[in-house]
C-alpha cells in the first residue's frame, strides 16, 4: 500500500506542475485517479470496511495526500477540459464507491448534473434533479441544480418557483444559498427581468466582499471577539 501512496503522490504532484507549466497533461491526472481507484481496491482486499467515507482517506492518514481536494480539482480539471461524458461516468462511479453517511456528496451529484446538460441531455438531467431535489428539498445544490435544468428544459415558472422557495424580496446571500442565487441570476437573465437580476447580483456582491474581506483579513470583529 505504502507504495500505491507513494505513486499517488508522484502523480498529484507532476499534474499539479503540468497546471503550473501549462502542458495540459490530463494523462496524468487520469492516472492519478486510477491509483487512487487501486488503493482503494487494494485496501478493501485486505479490510471491506476500508475507506467506506471518502473523508476517511484523509481523515486516516493525517491529510498526508490531501485525497478530497485533488479529487476536486480532477473533476474541475475534466469540466474545464469539457470531457463531459467521463466527467458524468467518474462521478457515478464515485457515488458508488463510497456509502455517503459522513459526509454528503452533494458537490458530486451537482456535477452529475451540469455533465449531462453539457452533452446535451437535458430530460435525463431533469429527471435526475427532480430526483435529487425530491429526496433533499432543503438541499440548496439540490435546489440550484434543478433550477439550471428547467431553464434549459423551456420551463422558466418552474424554475422560478424553486428559487422563490429559498430566496425572498429581502433574503441575504450566505454561504448556503450563494448557489440558488447563481442559478436565480441566470434564470432572470433567460426571462430578461432586469430588474430582479440586479437586485439578486448586488446581494451577491455583498456577500463576495464579506468572504473576501474575511479571507484577506479584512473583517473587523472587534476587539472582544473570541474564536474557539
Amino acid at each position: 500500500m505504502k507504495q500505491l501512496w507513494k505513486k499517488f503522490d508522484k502523480l498529484s504532484d507532476d499534474a499539479y506542475m503540468s497546471i503550473a507549466r501549462q502542458e495540459n497533461r490530463m494523462d496524468v491526472w487520469d492516472q492519478g485517479f486510477e491509483t487512487l481507484l487501486e488503493i482503494i481496491r487494494t485496501g478493501r482486499a485486505q479490510d471491506p470496511g476500508f475507506a467506506r467515507e471518502l473523508v476517511q482517506l484523509d481523515d486516516d492518514t493525517d491529510f498526508e495526500h490531501n485525497v478530497c481536494d485533488w479529487l476536486a480539482d480532477y473533476l474541475d480539471e475534466l469540466d474545464e477540459r469539457e470531457q463531459y461524458e467521463k466527467l458524468e461516468d467518474t462521478c457515478r462511479g464515485i457515488l458508488e464507491l463510497f456509502d455517503w453517511k459522513e459526509d454528503s456528496p452533494s458537490d458530486i451529484r451537482f456535477q452529475i448534473s451540469l455533465a449531462l446538460r453539457a452533452q446535451g441531455k437535458k430530460e435525463e438531467a431533469l429527471d435526475f434533479c427532480r430526483e435529487w431535489y425530491e429526496a433533499e428539498p432543503d438541499n440548496t445544490m439540490a435546489g440550484a441544480a434543478l433550477i439550471y435544468c428547467l431553464i434549459e428544459t423551456g420551463d422558466p415558472d418552474g424554475a422560478e418557483k424553486i428559487a422563490d422557495q429559498y430566496i425572498g424580496k429581502d433574503t441575504a446571500c450566505d454561504d448556503n444559498n450563494d448557489v440558488i442565487f447563481m442559478a436565480a441570476i441566470a434564470l432572470c437573465r433567460a426571462k430578461g427581468d432586469k430588474e430582479r437580476e440586479e437586485s439578486l447580483a448586488g446581494r451577491l456582491k455583498v456577500y463576495e466582499k464579506e468572504v473576501e474581506a474575511l479571507l484577506t483579513g479584512g473583517m473587523d470583529f472587534g476587539d472582544d471577539s473570541e474564536w474557539f
